[in-house]
């Protein structure tokens, strides 16, 4: 079932733009992925920023990257 747009979805997009967008050494990826998903497949747009913030956290897990 899908959902609509909550506030803790627009808190988790925020704290991705910050920790992953300004921080991350994959920034270039992300907003790369940010901004096709956004424009191309707009309704992917959320599955998109959710498996960014997975792979950030198996990065971070795993001690992969900073």
């Amino acid at each position: 079932a899908r959902s609509g747009i909550t506030a803790r979805k627009i808190l988790a997009l925020f704290r991705s733009v910050f920790r992953i967008g300004l921080f991350s050494k994959g920034r270039f990826y992300y907003w790369k992925l940010f901004f096709w998903s956004l424009f191309r497949r707009p309704r992917l747009f959320p599955m998109a920023i959710t498996y960014s913030i997975f792979g950030y956290h198996f990065r971070k897990v795993f001690g992969i990257a900073s």
